[in-house]
C-alpha cells in the first residue's frame, strides 16, 4: 500500500522574463512560477486567478500550475 505524500520538500522554479520595444529597451517584466513536492513530484495549483496573460495582474496557465505575475523594479 502507497503512503500519502506529506509534501514536505517543496521546490519552486521562477522564470524571468524583459519585454523590450523595437530599440531594445526593457519596457516590463514579468514572472512565472511553478511549484511542486520534491518527493511525489505533485504540482501546486494556484487558485483564485484567472486564466491567461495579462500585462497588468496575475493570471494562471489553463491547469493552473503556473502563476504568471508583472513584475517591476522598486524605484526609490
Amino acid at each position: 500500500m502507497k503512503t500519502k505524500c506529506t509534501h514536505k520538500n517543496i521546490l519552486a522554479t521562477v522564470d524571468i522574463y524583459r519585454r523590450t520595444n523595437e530599440k531594445g529597451e526593457v519596457i516590463s517584466f514579468s514572472s512565472e512560477t511553478q511549484i511542486h513536492c520534491e518527493d511525489c513530484f505533485t504540482p501546486f495549483e494556484f487558485e483564485g486567478l484567472p486564466v491567461g496573460v495579462y500585462k497588468n495582474y496575475p493570471t494562471t496557465d489553463p491547469e493552473r500550475v503556473t502563476l504568471r505575475t508583472p513584475i517591476k523594479p522598486v524605484t526609490l
